[in-house]
């Protein structure tokens, strides 16, 4: 079962509920965010061309494709304790990210792509993670266009080959322009996510009718900033203003990051 939402309806935290009974009799749609900035990650975090060639486990055939990526990336990283106590990193698979991702959850997230033995082609499927969510949001719209383009199937992986990487790598860009221009409308599903024993909503994005409601957030924001330079102009509290400075330096730390990417 699945009903369209407004973005406005829904919260973003790491309270979740505390069973499926609550989470089944909620009013509010409450989504899964990770409370670390993609800001503070920019070793494995970033602009594609950046941090696909950091990939050990991506055969370099597909790095120059895969760099053409116009949103952001994550590249998984295994670490080694080296002997004089410092770490060593070894980067390895890929997900995919929208460009308006602020956190690395499912609700910004497109796919996974990983490489698996000797093979020689790369694999995609829709997540593959050991802590947080479990989903990608944006996966169904990836995996129709996939399936309308004649992509293999290797069980529930997508098999992407030398041959079709570029067309793939297309495909993810659409996605991602789309979504920039607010093309998708948030969909509930009847399906849950389970983070840390608490519960939340597992919601996709589908290409049927335009996301009107995420315009919703557009209007409001110069009152926003207008309240925010009334409230630190009228504030006489050091602290608090130090505490208000550092998040705005952390905020342009991110609109740097995302402008890369627009």
């Amino acid at each position: 079962m699945k009903n369209k939402i407004a973005l406005k309806d829904c919260e973003f935290n790491q309270d979740g509920f505390n069973s499926k009974g609550e989470l089944k009799n909620s009013k509010t749609v409450t989504i899964y965010q990770s409370k670390t900035n993609i800001s503070s990650l920019g070793t494995y975090v970033g602009d594609a061309s950046i941090h696909i060639p950091k990939s050990k486990s991506i055969p370099k055939n597909f790095h120059n494709d895969l760099s053409n990526y116009k949103g952001i990336v994550s590249v998984g990283r295994t670490q080694t304790k080296n002997n004089d106590g410092s770490n060593t990193y070894a980067y390895q698979n890929v997900h995919f990210y929208s460009s308006g991702c602020e956190t690395l959850d499912g609700y910004r997230r497109i796919c996974y792509l990983y490489h698996k033995n000797d093979e020689d082609f790369l694999r995609v499927k829709e997540c593959a993670r050991s802590q947080g969510d479990s989903y990608s949001a944006y996966y169904k719209l990836l995996e129709s266009e996939l399936l309308q383009n004649n992509f293999e199937t290797i069980g529930s992986d997508f098999k992407i080959t030398a041959v079709c990487i570029s067309l793939f790598i297309n495909i993810l860009n659409e996605i991602n322009q789309k979504s920039l221009e607010n093309k998708y409308q948030l969909v509930l599903f009847n399906e849950m996510q389970i983070v840390k024993l608490k519960y939340y909503h597992t919601v996709y994005w589908d290409s049927s009718t335009p996301a009107e409601a995420c315009d919703c957030i557009k209007p409001t924001s110069e009152k926003m900033l207008k309240d925010l330079f009334d409230y630190i102009n009228t504030e006489n509290d050091s602290s608090l203003l130090l505490k208000i400075s550092k998040s705005l330096t952390e905020m342009l730390r991110l609109i740097s990051i995302k402008n890369k990417f627009l």
